[in-house]
């Protein structure tokens, strides 16, 4: 059973904690009968073409004329590409744009580089630790077993995507929010179904109270604005809509 919700979540959650890039993939425990098995709608192929689509982009910053320019690392799920790294100026980061939306397979881009000097080593070491901080808390939590977390981390911004149930996605975000050195936790979780929850014939879960985040449609890329919890300093950053292929080569044609 495919039931799958197109939900892209793209809001940034900004802390007031203090403390300390980097790509990891999470892949909890063994899946068991009460494995928590989420169900991914992408086929064989379309898995093939995302990896793709990645490994063409990341390569990009040491072509020119991104070398020494640009920053850059992609996920990209069925064709959609979210973009995060650095870029020196504006124009290199339209520029690194235009490209990424030349690569076949891709259908739109959502740039969340920063404009600003590229990082210096001991940043991105600082983000590799933080990366694997988040890593290593993300795996004990019994919740996520089973699950794939995409995590990344660029100067102290963590980034979670993959495929998840409302329920788990607040429990990832929680888990991150409080790790030393995280500034803001930047989520792009699609929900999809727990397979094990279909088997048993139970309800769809609802969203924790907890952190009340804003969903954005993918398809009408619309921001909602959301509460955040009572206990934190959280800023709720608008979604920034993604720049679909044939807009963005007519605007500049």
């Amino acid at each position: 059973m495919k039931n799958y919700l197109n939900i892209l979540l793209i809001s940034a959650i900004t802390l007031s904690l203090s403390g300390c890039v980097g790509g990891v993939v999470i892949a909890g425990a063994a899946a068991t009968a009460t494995a928590n098995v989420i169900i991914d709608p992408r086929s064989n192929r379309d898995i093939l073409i995302d990896n793709r689509i990645e490994l063409d982009v990341s390569g990009l910053g040491n072509k020119a004329p991104f070398t020494e320019q640009a920053r850059v690392t992609a996920s990209a799920y069925q064709g959609e590409v979210l973009l995060f790294g650095q870029a020196i100026d504006q124009q290199v980061k339209n520029t690194l744009t235009a490209e990424v939306l030349n690569i076949d397979g891709v259908k739109s881009v959502n740039n969340q580089m920063q404009v600003r000097p590229l990082l210096p080593m001991s940043e991105v070491s600082n983000d590799v630790w933080i990366t694997t901080k988040v890593k290593s808390r993300l795996l004990t939590e019994k919740e996520l077993r089973g699950i794939k977390i995409k995590v990344y981390t660029e100067a102290g911004e963590v980034y979670l995507l993959g495929v998840v149930t409302r329920e788990q996605a607040e429990i990832a975000i929680e888990i991150t929010r409080n790790i030393s050195g995280v500034k803001k936790v930047i989520q792009g979780f699609r929900y999809g179904v727990n397979e094990s929850r279909i088997q048993e014939e139970e309800p769809a879960p609802t969203p924790a109270p907890v952190s009340k985040l804003s969903a954005v449609s993918a398809s009408a890329a619309v921001s909602n604005e959301a509460s955040a919890a009572s206990d934190s300093n959280a800023e709720i950053i608008p979604y920034i809509e993604p720049v679909e292929v044939n807009s963005y080569q007519e605007q500049n044609n």
